[in-house]
């Protein structure tokens, strides 16, 4: 038994050896959020999404459907911005990113955890009065 164990482990190494050999496999891009993945709820991020030189078209996908429409990429530039007006509730979540070059689509992306944070603090609190006259004084 230990021989047909070795043949059939023989043949699935032969076999992945052939997957990678074949042309078309390409390497995931990389992922990270602009200025950071965490962010404030109610302001903007950008995620940004990077793979090789010639990338045809990138894709973002949050927590595994399409997210915005595909982004073509007439340029080829090495990455493509997907900006997110506001974060909230419904933007925390997981992202991955994909490219397609020459009609094959990569690896998916490592994925990037959006964080929403609670918003800016509210400019009436006693804590951040007692900063202004500092600021002024600076100023002035």
């Amino acid at each position: 038994s230990g021989l047909s164990l070795t043949r059939s482990s023989l043949s699935a190494l032969c076999l992945g050896g052939g997957l990678h050999a074949q042309q078309g496999v390409l390497p995931s891009p990389s992922i990270w959020a602009q200025p950071s993945s965490e962010i404030p709820r109610g302001q903007p991020v950008t995620i940004v999404c990077q793979g090789p030189a010639g990338a045809e078209t990138f894709r973002l996908e949050k927590e595994g459907s399409a997210l915005h429409k595909d982004v073509r990429n007439p340029q080829h530039e090495t990455q493509a911005r997907f900006p997110i007006p506001a974060v909230g509730e419904d933007t925390a979540r997981r992202y991955r990113c994909l490219y397609n070059k020459d009609g094959t689509w990569s690896d998916r992306s490592k994925e990037l955890q959006l964080v929403v944070t609670a918003g800016p603090p509210h400019p009436h609190t006693e804590d951040s009065s007692s900063h202004i006259p500092t600021v002024c004084g600076a100023h002035g």
